[in-house]
């Protein structure tokens, strides 16, 4: 839950507020796609437990060094919702937000009315629709909960990336790391050319390995990137590498040639700016395919037909792809390396990742750890002495374990529908008596609470 609430909000939020025990499913975001009607650009799938956005917003950042212009999707936001749906790593304007939302809204009655759109599902969708409006280059996509089970699995993706995968979500991904691995890696199809991995426990490796020889996909070398937080440079360096050499692959076809322009954009002037309200009509918008190289997902606009009952659970791959608008990748002749791709080192804004804030009562560090190794690493990052640390830890994550960790820690309760200990003060009640060196661990709720107090910057990475 964001730290600010928009108006805006209201379409991508309003099935799932509604839902009652209505089980989640993807029947009405495959009705939502052939409403909607487009062909989604080149993309990368971004999937695992621990570290994803960090990964999205390094491979993106990587993309837009190469001069592509690139549409991210990521969840959960910190300050506002405007951040899941970037243009060149910038949050959406207001004005784009409120059009985006605007489109989905009109399309909300025409879903199935014993299913619901997840959040998580509208944005991914919603995001992939606005990239193909303003004719970006690609599109990255964060999956929000799975790989097989989310509405990222709906999508031809040219590359895939995997940040470290353990036991999170058991029961819901699968009941053990190899049922969640192959939910998160079930993303992926065999329109996949690359794969980049974080390191993983044999097994996963193994599940990784064997998925790129079933797709016939070049495994990318990744080495990690220089952070303070060595799982936070592990997750940069794996987005870094995948988006260096995503954008390889796509400048080597003839339409991404820097020797010519790059098809028109409906962004009047150059970045950071961003559609007008003329330029997201009613049309479709779909941008042309590819003439050579990157796969692009066209959704069919039909209005006509309702999606089955039966599509449920997981997606149906391909179930609402236009086939014959692509052909193989020539990877081979790229002739990147084989040892691990290190991408220049460029500045990235990322807050509530190890993040450190300077205020006028003292210094905060920030972090958005919720395991005890995360817990731990945060603080060797800090390199703080004696810090006062507060945390917001509910009891669906190991609050036993984190706890033991920093015994003296202030523990806050955040968020909204999360299950915390009795009693316990909110941010709001601590904060303000808080001085010297302080260090905030916890939920992306708890961190988008922090942030938000402490006015951190969000909007760019």
């Amino acid at each position: 839950m964001t730290a600010q609430h928009l108006a805006a909000d209201e379409p991508f939020y309003r099935q799932w507020s509604r839902r009652g025990t209505t089980p989640r499913t993807l029947t009405s975001s495959r009705r939502l796609l052939n409403l909607l009607g487009f062909t989604a650009p080149p993309s990368l799938a971004v999937v695992g437990s621990k570290g994803k956005g960090t990964a999205a917003a390094a491979a993106t950042m990587a993309l837009v060094d190469s001069g592509l212009t690139t549409v991210s999707v990521t969840s959960p936001a910190f300050r506002t919702n405007r951040e899941r749906i970037r243009i060149n790593g910038a949050a959406l304007t207001l004005e784009a937000y409120e059009l985006v939302s605007e489109k989905l809204a009109g399309l909300l009655p025409l879903l199935p009315a014993d299913h619901y759109l997840s959040p998580t599902g509208a944005y991914t969708i919603m995001g992939a629709w606005y990239a193909s409006h303003i004719g970006a280059d690609v599109l990255v996509l964060e999956e929000g909960m799975g790989g097989s089970t989310d509405e990222v699995s709906f999508f031809d993706h040219t590359a895939l990336a995997v940040t470290p995968i353990f036991l999170e979500h058991a029961g819901i991904l699968g009941n053990t790391e190899g049922e969640i691995a192959e939910n998160l890696l079930g993303a992926g199809s065999a329109s996949v050319r690359l794969i980049a991995s974080a390191p993983q426990s044999p097994e996963i490796t193994s599940l990784v390995e064997n998925r790129a020889t079933e797709w016939g996909a070049t495994l990318v070398p990744t080495s990690p990137a220089h952070h303070r937080n060595p799982l936070v440079g592990e997750s940069m360096g794996l987005g870094r590498a995948m988006g260096s050499v995503f954008a390889k692959l796509l400048l080597s076809e003839p339409r991404h040639s820097c020797s010519e322009p790059s098809r028109p954009l409906t962004v009047p002037d150059s970045f950071p700016s961003q559609p007008s309200r003329n330029s997201l009509d009613e049309t479709s918008g779909a941008a042309p395919p590819a003439e050579s190289g990157a796969r692009r997902t066209s959704f069919s606009s039909d209005t006509g037909v309702q999606a089955s009952a039966a599509d449920s659970g997981s997606s149906t791959r391909h179930s609402t792809s236009l086939p014959g608008n692509s052909v193989n990748l020539p990877v081979d002749s790229l002739n990147f390396p084989h040892d691990p791709v290190t991408a220049p080192d460029r500045s990235l804004n990322l807050p509530g990742r190890s993040s450190i804030h300077e205020t006028a009562s003292g210094t905060w560090f920030v972090d958005a750890a919720i395991a005890p190794a995360a817990v731990e690493a945060a603080l060797r990052a800090s390199a703080m002495s004696k810090p006062v640390v507060i945390a917001s830890w509910p009891l669906s994550k190991d609050h036993e374990g984190c706890f033991e960790i920093v015994p003296d820690a202030i523990l806050v309760r955040s968020g909204v529908g999360l299950a915390f200990p009795p009693g316990l003060p909110s941010l709001a009640d601590v904060a303000p008596g808080l001085s010297g060196d302080v260090i905030a661990l916890g939920t992306i709720s708890f961190i988008a609470e922090v942030l938000d107090y402490l006015g951190a910057s969000t909007e760019s990475w």
